[in-house]
């Protein structure tokens, strides 16, 4: 399976280590006319070099608990995080890597993206970098926005809801 991708954060130079990483991707796919068809389910993980972490914010109390708890005798820590019903809507899996280091290149950020993929028999070939535009729905203010979510109001409010008093009357 073939997996755009988008990162939140902006994408590193490839000689550069980066002490965090944010990325979502989704499954896609072309028809028989060549129009891409995405799936509706995001995966996203996000990456932490907590060392670096620690040197930003030496009291941030979830830091410091990741790091002694979990990464005292270990290199990495990988939190799989259960996902609710309603954002299981969206999400096929989120992912927080917690690894002991100051940094990574974008090459370490793709070994460890492949390995989950591996842990959680997610199929993948081949990753292609996407923009904001395929991943809009995993930002909040977006969401709120949805068509989805506008039908919900015009369900319980009424097809008028986001109108004044006064302009209801004027249709």
């Amino acid at each position: 399976m073939d997996w755009l991708y988008y990162f939140r954060n902006k994408l590193p130079d490839s000689t550069v280590t980066n002490p965090l990483y944010q990325l979502f991707l989704r499954p896609y796919q072309f028809d028989e006319q060549n129009n891409i068809l995405v799936g509706e389910k995001v995966v996203q993980i996000d990456i932490i070099c907590v060392e670096k972490a620690l040197e930003l914010q030496p009291t941030d109390e979830r830091i410091n608990e990741i790091y002694y708890k979990y990464l005292d005798n270990n290199e990495y820590y990988i939190n799989n995080i259960e996902i609710s019903e309603k954002v299981g809507e969206l999400y096929e899996g989120i992912f927080v890597i917690y690894l002991k280091s100051i940094g990574i290149t974008i090459e370490e950020m793709w070994d460890w993206v492949k390995k989950i993929f591996i842990i959680n028999n997610y199929p993948q070939q081949s990753f292609k970098e996407s923009n904001f535009d395929m991943f809009a729905d995993t930002n909040p203010i977006m969401q709120m926005f949805s068509l989805k979510n506008v039908q919900k109001f015009e369900d319980k409010l009424g097809k008028d809801w986001w109108k004044n008093e006064d302009d209801k009357d004027n249709k």
